[in-house]
């Protein structure tokens, strides 16, 4: 095994995303469905408004994204278990349990085989047909990072701070250290892989076989790295130019677009919302070149190529939207994505909206009200999202269902009975969740001594401060004063022992 050669460093105040331009036919068969990141097939589409034809209940929330290969989805839980979903049939193919708790990496599909990692440190490849494993590898570390699967080899982070290249059969070729935790799909273009670590640098590598090349890394903060809190998202390459974001120590949300053939940054500004970066990545429509970007608090933001410089092109898109912790996936004839409503009486669904005004077209609101943090996936005129419900649904223009099939045979259903993974974390897990009284368990799997959860209501008023100095606290639903909490939403930020928020989430307390 080699490491990486250094062929030159760049270090400048930046942030970037990566693409590549491999084509997948209908395919969706990996994470935003191509190495470049782009979530977009516009010669895909589908009829609308649609219908509910598919709905897998596994039992714990779906945070990866599908990938739909050949009629089949292809998920895992936030449990571990990974299962084959034959769209056409409505039935299981098949499952298998990978284990690891809160997992959110989205498999990737290519020639018979699946690639996936696990929270539990084990990358895995298995035959697509039956799910048998045909390799496994231990990665050293947690591996939340969606893999990048290209035609010579599969490539991704581990939380460990290393940076992994498998061929196809997943045996090893190389490996490359980053200076902190990777929790972010890589992407590739012009034969180039980018990804970034938690310590702000921005990487690009050229794979060579047996070793990498590494071409330059770029460091997106001050030099007393004081002000930006790292990465939210994968990079995204489109037109020459990574896209990416971060959140700034004060909770301002700026997105970043470098030259990819020289890692300089061009342009950078802010959109609205405080605390609400994009987490699951920007997203473009390549025939317009329209920019969409989701914001975790914030709505959906659109913005034209090429004014994307001047604050006032941005807008809400569409108005009403609250959280929006998916990647909008863009086909011919709309964009798609899950989000929560800023009306209690709205709760949570998928939208599917005009890509020219975002005018609505269609929606569903699951009946648990639960929100979306999974990327959907696009493929035949088949659309499929996982659910924090611990629910895979499907639309498309077919028979409707009116009850889940069953993936979990352990009879485990639904996240009331469950450990649920709180929405957009990747280390932390509360249960009950949402709250009905008296202790709430905080599992902090994976942080270091000296993390600090801190609870905020809707005011952003401070209601408690809790360190999580050991692997599962108790919360007794109070505030620091010992007062008992009133129903409702609150947010929360975990800081590392440093300062620098690591996740926002959403805790739910019902009396």
């Amino acid at each position: 095994m080699k490491g990486c050669s250094m062929k030159s460093i760049t270090w400048i105040c930046c942030f970037i995303l990566g693409a590549s331009t491999v084509l997948f036919a209908s395919d969706w068969p990996q994470y935003k469905r191509t190495p470049d990141r782009q979530a977009c097939n516009l010669a895909e589409s589908i009829t609308l408004p649609t219908t509910l034809c598919g709905w897998f209940d596994f039992g714990s929330p779906i945070l990866a994204s599908p990938a739909v290969v050949n009629g089949k989805a292809y998920v895992l839980s936030s449990r571990g278990l990974l299962a084959c979903l034959d769209l056409d049939s409505n039935r299981v193919a098949w499952s298998r349990s990978l284990g690891g708790v809160s997992n959110e990496c989205s498999p990737a599909v290519g020639s018979g085989k699946v690639y996936v990692g696990t929270t539990a440190g084990v990358f895995y490849v298995l035959d697509a047909a039956d799910g048998a494993v045909l390799h496994s590898y231990n990665a050293g570390g947690a591996v939340f990072a969606a893999p990048l699967l290209m035609d010579n080899g599969v490539y991704f982070g581990s939380f460990g701070g290393v940076f992994h290249a498998l061929d196809l059969d997943g045996n090893l070729k190389w490996t490359d250290t980053a200076m902190y935790k990777i929790m972010h799909a890589a992407a590739a273009y012009k034969g180039q892989i980018v990804y970034s670590d938690g310590d702000n640098n921005l990487i690009w590598l050229e794979d060579s076989g047996t070793y990498c090349k590494k071409i330059r890394v770029v460091h997106n903060a001050e030099a007393n790295n004081t002000t930006h809190s790292g990465f939210s998202c994968a990079p995204m390459i489109w037109n020459d130019t990574v896209y990416t974001a971060y959140t700034e120590a004060e909770m301002l949300n700026m997105i970043a677009l470098f030259d990819f053939n020289t890692g300089v940054k061009s342009r950078e500004f802010d959109f609205l919302g405080t605390g609400g970066a994009s987490r699951s990545g920007v997203s473009v429509d390549t025939a317009s070149g329209m920019i969409l970007v989701p914001s975790a608090n914030a709505g959906m933001y659109v913005k034209p190529w090429p004014n994307q410089g001047t604050m006032a092109v941005w807008s809400s898109y569409p108005d009403g939207l609250y959280g929006v912790n998916t990647a909008p996936a863009v086909i011919g004839n709309c964009v798609i994505f899950g989000a929560e409503h800023n009306s209690d009486t709205g709760g949570c669904a998928v939208y599917f909206r005009n890509k020219a005004n975002g005018s609505s077209l269609w929606s569903y609101r699951p009946a648990s009200y639960r929100p979306f943090a999974s990327s959907s996936a696009v493929s035949d005129g088949k659309a499929v999202i996982g659910c924090m419900d611990g629910c895979v649904y499907g639309f498309w223009n077919g028979t409707a269902v009116t009850s889940p099939t069953i993936v979990d045979t352990t009879g485990n259903t639904g996240v009331a009975t469950r450990n649920a993974s709180l929405p957009g974390t990747w280390t932390l897990s509360a249960f009950p969740n949402p709250a009905t009284g008296g202790n709430v368990t905080l599992s902090s799997e994976g942080f270091q001594n000296g993390a600090t959860l801190f609870v905020y209501d809707v005011a952003g008023r401070l209601q408690r401060r809790l360190p999580l100095d050991k692997k599962e606290i108790q919360w007794d639903l109070k505030d620091n004063r010992g007062r008992a909490l009133a129903s409702g939403n609150y947010g929360a930020v975990v800081l590392d022992r440093k300062g620098k928020q690591t996740r926002t989430f959403t805790i739910q307390v019902v009396k």
